[in-house]
């Protein structure tokens, strides 16, 4: 897993597969903006390595899967879609939008370019008074080269992936 935090949430992207309940074994990257949560531990006493603060990457904000699947041409991203809402750990249904299969890449530049509209659209703006937009498009190519390298795919058997299924 990947993870870029700006300030009140990260940016996380990760390799995922999953086999759906038609049989389609879907692999790719999840792509996510998450809330952080950022705690001060032991502040009154100075024990190394105790000391400073505890920063934990909580509840998703917001999700897209870019994935493909097997037995579709290379490099397809026919099962790619989003949740732009979620109930604590649970996504909305999966939504999709024009671009997001052609060019998934470009579809998540495009999202990422406005993270406070996501935030917003997913019931936490009050997030996106304290995010730095700059900080999200600097990263970009490193946000980029992370959603490429979790293409790959797929890396585990359909049986392995039941077994995986409680980490993911």
């Amino acid at each position: 897993m990947y993870a870029f935090v700006f300030g009140p949430v990260a940016v996380t992207s990760e390799h995922f597969e999953t086999v759906e309940p038609d049989g389609s074994h879907e692999f790719g990257t999840r792509l996510q903006v998450r809330r952080v949560n950022s705690d001060v531990v032991d502040a009154q006493r100075q024990v190394a390595g105790r000391d400073g603060l505890h920063t934990t990457i909580g509840d998703p904000i917001w999700r897209a899967d870019l994935f493909g699947v097997v037995g579709g041409p290379p490099d397809n991203h026919a099962h790619a879609h989003y949740h732009p809402t979620f109930d604590g750990m649970q996504p909305c249904e999966r939504e999709f939008a024009p671009g997001i299969v052609a060019d998934p890449i470009g579809w998540a530049r495009g999202q990422l370019a406005d993270v406070g509209a996501l935030l917003t659209a997913g019931g936490a703006g009050a997030l996106a008074q304290q995010l730095d937009q700059s900080e999200v498009d600097d990263a970009w190519p490193a946000i980029e080269a992370s959603i490429r390298a979790n293409f790959s795919g797929p890396r585990f058997r359909p049986d392995q992936l039941a077994m995986l299924s409680f980490t993911h």
